[in-house]
């Protein structure tokens, strides 16, 4: 009948995509396939983001043929299932033709590397609201909803398009990022409602310099309505590499020199400044041996990695934490939504939490 495949060789009939295979041997298959197939792994196809468009090629998003797969399954038309069967692909392959896909293999690992890339180019992150209280008012700077690339949804998208392949656009999958904090839920923060101060020996200069930069990294946090303030999150790692400098701390109760020396009294002056503002303390440890900038019991430890100072905001509304280290002072203040019974004071005008003239401490 002729509808037997030649001995070696492909079905005639068979092709793939466009490109005629039939007769061949699996090399010279395997030649033809190369010669029009593997330039298009090279031509650039446009990824598309509403009105933006960028180009990359097939390979730079990890893609390639398996030519091997690709001849085995041409091989295969004519000579699987039974004999009806096998006369079947062999009518049709002679009078009409077959016509197989390519097999198309990832580098997910690649795609996912070109797909990041292109997020850092292209990503627009939303930026929360700001609030600073600057003495008079509060300062309150708009937020900004973001567009970022979805690199998950994305890596399927590109799948999808080479299996089966198409020639429609191939889009990007951006999805839009929300801010966290919104001038609208910053607006609720109408006075200080908490404030503490310890005193510090500025004299002690590495001490100094490391009390104001933990100082700097805390000042203006906002700690949504409920949300949950971590100090070692907010204040980040001591290192050299961040400007810390070596100075005294308690180690298992003895005082020692070490990276970060007299952060911990920024965190214990913000930890009294919480107490004063009824805030829910999550996480707090007492140092080793008694400090003297705070009362006993009323110091907070920590250490990057290991002991942290916690707590949630319980007030139903943002708070905004504000410090000041200077000239020997540092100050941590909280504002937020006052209680109704202040209503009616000015802005930062609630009762200034317990203050003591204490000299300068270690840790």
């Amino acid at each position: 009948m002729g509808l037997r495949p030649p001995p070696g060789r492909i079905l005639p009939g068979v092709a793939v995509w466009q490109i005629d295979v039939g007769a061949r041997t699996p090399q010279e298959a395997r030649v033809v396939l190369e010669k029009h197939l593997l330039p298009a792994l090279e031509r650039k196809i446009p990824l598309v983001d509403g009105p933006r468009q960028w180009e990359v090629t097939p390979r730079e998003l990890g893609c390639s043929y398996d030519l091997d797969a690709t001849i085995e399954k041409a091989l295969s038309i004519g000579r699987q299932g039974n004999l009806l069967r096998r006369a079947r692909d062999g009518w049709e392959a002679r009078r009409r033709g077959v016509v197989i896909k390519p097999r198309v293999e990832f580098d997910r690992k690649a795609m996912r590397a070109r797909l990041k890339r292109l997020a850092r180019a292209t990503d627009i992150p939303a930026r929360n609201a700001t609030i600073r209280f600057d003495g008079r008012e509060f300062v309150i700077g708009a937020e900004r909803v973001g567009h970022v690339l979805d690199v998950d949804a994305t890596e399927k998208n590109i799948v999808r398009y080479f299996v089966p392949h198409s020639h429609r656009d191939l889009r990007l999958v951006v999805r839009e990022d929300r801010p966290r904090i919104t001038a609208a839920e910053l607006s609720q923060i109408d006075g200080r409602i908490s404030t503490y101060t310890t005193r510090y020996n500025p004299a002690d200069v590495n001490r100094a310099v490391n009390l104001r930069l933990a100082a700097r990294a805390l000042d203006g946090t906002i700690v949504p309505a409920g949300g949950v303030f971590s100090y070692n999150t907010v204040v980040g790692p001591r290192t050299e590499a961040r400007g810390y400098r070596v100075a005294k701390i308690f180690q298992k109760g003895e005082i020692l020199d070490g990276i970060g020396g007299g952060i911990c009294q920024v965190s214990t002056t913000l930890y009294n400044a919480a107490l004063e503002g009824r805030m829910r303390i999550l996480e707090r440890a007492q140092h080793s041996r008694p400090v003297t900038y705070a009362p006993p019991g009323r110091d907070a430890t920590v250490s990057y990695g290991g002991v942290d100072f916690r707590f949630r905001n319980t007030t139903g509304a943002p708070i905004l934490i504000q410090t000041y280290a200077r000239a020997g002072v540092l100050t941590v203040d909280i504002y937020g939504k006052r209680p109704v019974r202040q209503t009616g004071k000015r802005p930062g005008a609630a009762a200034r939490g317990t203050t003591r003239d204490l000299v300068h401490g270690t840790g």
